[in-house]
Formats: C-alpha cells, sequence, structure tokens
C-alpha cells in the first residue's frame, strides 16, 4: 500500500507570511528583530513538533551564529509590504508587521489547519505570554 507524504514545508517567504499573520492575529508583538528571529527559529529547527514547517529552510551552521537564513523572505515582505523596515542607528534590522486583522485572516485561510496548528505552536513556544507595550507618556 503507498503512502501519501504530506508536507506542510513552507517556502521561505511563506513562512514569514505566516508567522506574521499569526503574530498579528495573537497580538504578540509587532515588531520583529530579522537577525534575532533568525537565531531563535534556529533552536526549533530540530523540535520535532513543529520541524516540518522548516523542511525547506536551510539551517546555516557558522561559528557562534547559527541561524536559519531568511535573507530573501525579509526582502520579498519590505517588497510587498508586509514588513516595514524601521530604520535606526542599530545593526539589527527591525521590522513593523504590516497586517492588520483581516488582512492576517485572509493569509491564515489560505493554508492547511496542519500548518497552521504547527505555525501555533512555533509561536507559542517562542513567546508564551502576550508581549507587553510600554507607552511613554
Amino acid at each position: 500500500m503507498d503512502k501519501e507524504c504530506v508536507s506542510v514545508g513552507l517556502s521561505e517567504y511563506n513562512f514569514l507570511t505566516l508567522f506574521c499573520a499569526i503574530m498579528a492575529k495573537q497580538k504578540k508583538g509587532s515588531i520583529i528583530n530579522k537577525n534575532g528571529l533568525e537565531r531563535e527559529l534556529y533552536n526549533y529547527y530540530s523540535d520535532p513538533e513543529v520541524n516540518a514547517l522548516f523542511e525547506d529552510i536551510c539551517p546555516c551552521r557558522e561559528f557562534n551564529n547559527n541561524h536559519l537564513e531568511l535573507t530573501e523572505a525579509f526582502n520579498f515582505a519590505y517588497a510587498t509590504g508586509l514588513l516595514i523596515l524601521v530604520l535606526d542607528s542599530s545593526e539589527d534590522a527591525r521590522s513593523i508587521i504590516g497586517l492588520h486583522q483581516k488582512e492576517a485572516d485572509a493569509v491564515i485561510s489560505a493554508y492547511k489547519s496542519e500548518t497552521v496548528e504547527k505555525m501555533n505552536l512555533l509561536i507559542n513556544k517562542m513567546y508564551p505570554e502576550p508581549a507587553k507595550v510600554l507607552i511613554k507618556k
């Protein structure tokens, strides 16, 4: 009996798009640090509960800098408005997620429920509690 192999692997851009949509929907934060995210995601690359999400994303193993390579995805996200680059004096590129709730819903609905569940699990592992925004008065 042949078994059909179902893959939830996402391209770099689709991974980043769904990640941003769920972050926006869960209101876990609207600012993404590119280098920090790439390094943090590497920690989950081998996690059996979510590793299917990373099937089509290349890990980079460098001395003191293991990370997932998402540069092309970030560049495309900037070009399409998914992410808005914040220019400041820091060396790490920070971006604001450019999705509203309705847009996030539309993005999420385009993916299989298994893929969305795995991405939800990944985000909840990375950010167990909602991000708190501090407003200076």
